[in-house]
C-alpha cells in the first residue's frame, strides 16, 4: 500500500505537466518519493491510454454500447453440435476479456476438451494472429501436470480456437463463491498456495523463463483429487530483463516482475 501510495504521487504530479516535458519530470518525481521510473512507466502509459477516451462519453452512451456489443457476441456464440474439424461443441463453459470457453467432444479420441475461441466476432489482425499462435506452441511444449496442456489450434472464419485439455471441477472464483464469504480451511490455502509456487517454479527454471502475467482466481482450476491446474497463457510473456512493456492483464493478480517493469 505504501509502494501504491508513492505511484500515484508521481502520477498527481505527472498529470500537472506537458507530455513533452514528462521525461525529466519523470525522473525528478521518482527520486522525490524514493522510486525507480522503471516502476512507474507502466502506470503512466496505461494512464495516457485511458486519458485519450473522450471524456464527454455520457454513462447512458457506453451502457448503450457494451449492451450493444454484448448482443452481437451472443448472436456469434457457438451452439451445441457446432462442428470444428473433428470437435463438437456440447455447451459453453465461460466467458471473459479474452474470449469464450466452450466444453466440446473430440470425435475422433472419444474425450471431452475444453475449446476457447479468441477474442469472438471482431476478426483477427496478422500481428495478434502471429501473438496467440505463439503463445499456443509455447503452451504446448510445457509438460507440468498443472498447466492445462494445449492439443490443437483450429482457425475458422478468420477466429482461432485452442483446443486444450478439459479440466474437471471448478476454478477458485467459484469455489469461493460457493462458500458465501466463508474462508477456505488452513489446509487446502496451503495446498493451493504450494501447487502454485511449484508451477511458477517449473515455469521461472525454463530457458528462458516464462512470466505467468495473470494468477487470478478465475484462472486456477481445483479439480475433485486435488489438483491445481493454470488454466489460460493467453498473456504469458518470455521473461527477458531488458524488455519492458505495458501493464496488461488484471491488476492487482499481476507478478511482480510487471509492476517493475521488467516484462
Amino acid at each position: 500500500p505504501e509502494e501504491w501510495r508513492r505511484i500515484c504521487a508521481v502520477l498527481d504530479r505527472l498529470s500537472e505537466i506537458e507530455p513533452n516535458a514528462r521525461e525529466a519530470a519523470l525522473e525528478d518525481a521518482c527520486r522525490a518519493e524514493g522510486l525507480r521510473s522503471e516502476q512507474v512507466l507502466p502506470f503512466v502509459d496505461a494512464h495516457d491510454q485511458a486519458s485519450r477516451l473522450p471524456e464527454c462519453v455520457a454513462p447512458a452512451v457506453v451502457a448503450a454500447t457494451m449492451e450493444d456489443l454484448q448482443t452481437k457476441l451472443q448472436s456469434h456464440r457457438l451452439q451445441g453440435g457446432h462442428r470444428l474439424g473433428a470437435y463438437e461443441i456440447i455447451g459453453l463453459l465461460g466467458e471473459g476479456g479474452m474470449g469464450e470457453v466452450y466444453r466440446a467432444e473430440d470425435t475422433t479420441l472419444k474425450r471431452p476438451v475444453a475449446i476457447k475461441r479468441v477474442m469472438p466476432g471482431t476478426g483477427t489482425s496478422g500481428e495478434y494472429r502471429r501473438r496467440i499462435l505463439k503463445e499456443a506452441e509455447r503452451a504446448s511444449k510445457l509438460s507440468d501436470r498443472r498447466i492445462a496442456q494445449i492439443y490443437d489450434v483450429i482457425e475458422e472464419d478468420s477466429e482461432i480456437y485452442l483446443v486444450m485439455e478439459y479440466v474437471e471441477g471448478r476454478n477458485l472464483e467459484e469455489e469461493l463463491a460457493v462458500r458465501a464469504g466463508q474462508p477456505l480451511e488452513e489446509g487446502l490455502v496451503i495446498d493451493i498456495a504450494r501447487q502454485l509456487c511449484d508451477v511458477l517454479a517449473y515455469l521461472h527454471d525454463l530457458t528462458p523463463p516464462i512470466i505467468y502475467r495473470d494468477m487470478k482466481p478465475s484462472n486456477v482450476m481445483l479439480t475433485p483429487k486435488g489438483r491445481v491446474v493454470l488454466v489460460d497463457f493467453g498473456i504469458a510473456r518470455l521473461f527477458k530483463a531488458s524488455h519492458k512493456g505495458t501493464m496488461i492483464g488484471t491488476l492487482g493478480f499481476a507478478p511482480p516482475e510487471q509492476y517493475q517493469g521488467l516484462v
